[in-house]
């Protein structure tokens, strides 16, 4: 259930890059507004990356662990939480810009 989790919120960071981009090459978008969200996008590519890389590593660590400090279930919806939290990341930016 985690690599489920963890491809879906990299399916949704995917799937909002490219509609980020989709809407900074509009027609009659903004050159100023394009520039934004290209720049937005390129300086945070490591934290867009690193959230559910790092989610993934940590949930995986604990689901293997013996005696896990968190349940699955907890790692289960804090990886929900993590894809809903991309989501509203996205629905923020392509509001805000």
């Amino acid at each position: 259930m985690t690599n489920v989790i963890a491809l879906t919120q990299f399916a949704f960071i995917a799937l909002g890059t490219l509609a980020m981009i989709a809407l900074s090459r509009v027609q009659g978008a903004d050159p100023s507004h394009a520039a934004h969200l290209r720049t937005f996008l390129a300086q945070n590519a490591i934290w867009l990356l690193g959230v559910p890389l790092a989610w993934w590593i940590i949930a995986g660590l604990t689901e293997n662990l013996i005696r896990s400090p968190v349940t699955p279930r907890i790692v289960q919806t804090s990886g929900v939480l993590v894809a809903i939290g991309i989501v509203a990341f996205y629905a923020w930016l392509a509001y805000a810009a």
